[in-house]
């Protein structure tokens, strides 16, 4: 079976704490390890899959913001990855080896609600501390832009979802070599985390309840049939 970017997506989606090929290859019939090799190394997804897969859920407000922010995804034991670079990480207050990317979010303060619009990566060096830029923005129907101004607030926002992606779709947890592989499966966690959120507005639920609500029938099941038995 082909590997498509839905389906990478799906088990990101359902997966809960191993995100690597040979675990999606252990539990996918049909999907084999040429196929994840095949979808990383030779897909070509870009910002612009990000943004086309979001813009129409943005609901857009005249007090909304874009947030400008950028986060590390810490390598620190790996050694021969293309985009890995030494990194500034808020975190430790230290330089790691890590993937800088740049975050780019749309925040509606009116509804407490953000959106992921784009995404970019850091090629060079930087080992001193950045800061977060956003503005805010006035947005016709039409979503022109006709106000532009620095602002201060709604950090958290963008902070909150960083969390929220390491910790759902396992972003940081890959290990392929090369430059467009690791590319490939950043925005297949970034787009699954814009599916994750939409789903949680929709459902009215935690981007955490809603994923960690997959195992409740397991977890039913196994307290009834439990294959081991403690004593």
């Amino acid at each position: 079976m082909q590997l498509t970017r839905e389906k990478y997506c799906e088990f990101l989606f359902a997966s809960q704490i191993n995100y690597t090929g040979t675990y999606l290859v252990e539990h996918w019939e049909g999907v084999n390890k040429n196929a994840v090799y095949d979808f990383l190394k030779n897909g070509n997804l870009s910002s612009k899959d990000i943004w086309e897969d979001v813009k129409r859920d943005i609901i857009y407000s005249k007090n909304g913001c874009i947030i400008l922010d950028d986060t590390v995804l810490d390598k620190s034991y790996s050694y021969d990855i293309e985009l890995v670079r030494k990194q500034y990480l808020g975190n430790t207050h230290s330089v790691v080896k890590g993937i800088g990317v740049v975050n780019c979010v749309y925040y509606n303060p009116d509804i407490e609600r953000f959106w992921r619009l784009i995404a970019g990566f850091l090629t060079r060096t930087q080992t001193e501390r950045r800061s977060c830029i956003m503005f805010r923005i006035c947005l016709m129907d039409e979503g022109d832009v006709y106000n532009v101004m620095t602002m201060n607030g709604f950090r958290w926002n963008i902070e909150q979802f960083q969390r929220e992606e390491k910790e759902l779709t396992g972003i940081e947890r890959c290990q392929c070599r090369l430059r467009n592989s690791q590319k490939n499966r950043i925005i297949c966690a970034i787009l699954t985390w814009n599916w994750l959120k939409k789903l949680a507005y929709d459902y009215r639920k935690t981007i955490y309840r809603l994923k960690y609500g997959l195992l409740d029938d397991y977890l039913k099941f196994q307290l009834d049939h439990l294959q081991f038995r403690y004593g």
